[in-house]
């Protein structure tokens, strides 16, 4: 029978939320099975450390294609591409 002391997490991106208004209020869930703590970065930033959990949020998202790059402690990156919509332009009125 296998026995993982340290299994690396499997590392997914849930659906993001629209950043609504064209702010920066968009965000996306990050998934970790089974929970970890850790790092991630986003666009190639600076690092922000995860408390142990199956999820966390990143958050403060304008519209946009972000990479996420996620490194669960002992383990391998793993990079998520997330696109963070916006409403439609409202039509012009003259």
């Amino acid at each position: 029978m296998w026995n993982c002391c340290h299994c690396c997490p499997t590392v997914t991106a849930g659906t993001p939320t629209d950043a609504p208004c064209f702010g920066s209020t968009g965000s996306v869930p990050v998934n970790l099975s089974p929970a970890s703590d850790g790092s991630y970065t986003v666009n190639g930033g600076s690092a922000v450390s995860f408390s142990s959990g199956t999820t966390f949020t990143v958050s403060g998202l304008a519209a946009g294609t972000y990479t996420i790059d996620v490194t669960p402690t002992g383990c391998s990156a793993t990079q998520l591409v997330v696109t963070v919509n916006e409403p439609a332009q409202p039509p012009c009125l003259h």
